[in-house]
Parts: structure tokens; C-alpha cells; sequence
């Protein structure tokens, strides 16, 4: 199968709106499905540094930064909304902000920004999904992958219209609130995952370009607060690729 470009780092150098994370050891409580969430902790700095991105979150449905350049957008999950900062200061190109905290393949699709963004007409996408759609509360539900794989080929088929996509492999590495028996799920679904972003068809889906941040933050992993969410230095690093990549993206012709 022929698949979008995979960029290393050898090759570089060096439902929506809603995010809430309890303050130390978590009570056991309901997780929606019947089970229940297991006591663990998350770093103090990873709950600071989501919680502060997330409440970035309140600027809305699709934010566009205006400026010149290249119309770029940000559709994802609380990794994407860490962008946002980086986003508002860059004038190099005009960047429309739809990433939400707790977002997955699904409700992207579902809730209406993917139609948005891409009836904006952007010059790129960059898709920044991590596993939302196959785990709850820290909690990998291997069991979710197959309807996760029907929304991700959904959410795929709905961007073929852009000329342009970046995407980025996940970091296969435990959550911070993970649970020790849980490592297995965890390396199962980033792995899934990951073999879906890197395998996608690029006769049938032009103009992909996938960045192996698993590889990259394999070989850095001060980039990384958890599994997903990034330091200061990893929100440098994946701004400058994303920048570097749409560079790359060809130039659409004129309307």
C-alpha cells in the first residue's frame, strides 16, 4: 500500500469544550461505561500546563488569527490547543484554530468544525489526534479501536479537499495518570493508531504528510510532558515542524 510522506527525526534535526483534571490521587468514580477509574496520579506540571492550554479552549469553535500567508488549520485535541499561543503570535501565516480540548476522530467530524474549516478553504490541515478515540480517563479501551478506525478513515474522507494534510504518529508511551496494568492497552492503541496515520493511501488521499513524533520524541523526550501533551521546548519544536511542513505543502493554484 502506498502511503503519505513520513518525516523522522533524522530528517528534521533538532464530546468537545469540556476538560477537567482533579488535583492529586483520583477518587474511583464512574467512567461512562460501567466501569470504574482506577486510583492514580498526574504530575502537578502536566495538569498545569493542560489546564492553561485548555482554558485557552474558550475562544470558540474555529479561531482564525488573520494575517497574511498560507491559511493553515489546526484541528485536534488539547495537544493542538497548545498551539493556539504560538499561533497567535506567528504572522507568517494565517492559522484558523479549531483544535478543543477531549476532541477525537469523531466528534470533529460530528460536531460540524472539520465541514467549517474545510469550507474555509485552507491551503493546509494539520490533524493532531491522540488517542481520545480509543480510551477513557487515562484508561485504554483497546476494545474501541474498530469504531475509532471508522471515524478516523471518516475523518480523512472529509479533508481529501484540502490540498495538504500533516499529521503526526502518537508518542507510544504511557499517559501520566496511567496505571502500571494498563501499559499493554496503551502500547496496543498508539501502535494501532499509529499503523492507521502512517498507512493512509496516498493514491486515494493526496497531499498527506505524516511526521514521526514517536520517533522524534523517542529521541527527546524533554519535548514531552506525558504521552501527548508537550513542554515548552516539544510546543517549539512541533510549531517549527508544522511551519517547516506546510512550507513543503504545493502551492494551490490560483482560484
Amino acid at each position: 500500500m502506498a502511503s503519505g510522506s513520513t518525516v523522522g527525526a533524522s530528517d528534521w534535526g533538532s464530546p468537545a469544550h469540556e476538560f477537567s483534571v482533579p488535583s492529586g490521587p483520583a477518587a474511583a468514580e464512574p467512567d461512562g461505561v460501567g466501569q470504574v477509574r482506577r486510583a492514580s496520579t498526574i504530575p502537578p506540571q502536566v495538569e498545569q500546563e493542560v489546564w492553561n492550554a485548555c482554558m485557552i479552549d474558550l475562544f470558540g469553535d474555529v479561531f482564525d488569527t488573520g494575517g497574511p500567508g498560507r491559511v493553515v488549520a489546526v484541528l485536534g485535541d488539547s495537544s493542538g490547543v497548545q498551539l493556539r499561543l504560538p499561533a497567535l503570535a506567528d504572522r507568517r501565516n494565517r492559522w484558523l484554530m479549531a483544535a478543543h480540548c477531549g476532541e477525537n476522530f469523531g466528534s470533529a467530524v460530528h460536531s460540524g468544525r472539520v465541514r467549517r474549516v474545510v469550507e474555509s478553504r485552507p491551503h493546509a490541515a494539520v490533524l493532531l489526534f491522540g488517542t481520545n478515540s480509543a480510551s477513557t480517563f487515562w484508561t485504554p479501551r483497546p476494545d474501541l479501536l474498530d469504531a475509532a478506525a471508522e471515524s478516523f478513515r471518516s475523518l480523512i474522507d472529509a479533508t481529501d479537499s484540502v490540498p495538504c494534510r500533516v499529521l503526526f504518529t502518537v508518542p507510544v508511551r504511557p499517559p501520566g495518570r496511567s496505571v502500571d496494568e494498563d501499559a499493554e492497552g496503551w502500547t496496543t492503541v498508539q501502535r494501532t493508531i499509529n499503523r492507521w496515520i502512517t498507512s493512509i493511501d496516498a493514491a486515494h488521499h493526496p497531499g498527506v504528510l505524516v511526521i514521526d513524533w514517536d520517533a522524534i520524541t523517542r529521541a527527546e523526550p524533554s519535548l514531552l510532558l506525558d504521552d501527548a501533551h508537550m513542554t515548552q521546548a516539544g510546543i517549539t519544536r512541533r510549531f517549527t515542524l508544522i511551519h517547516d511542513a506546510v512550507n513543503r505543502c504545493p502551492t494551490p493554484p490560483p482560484v
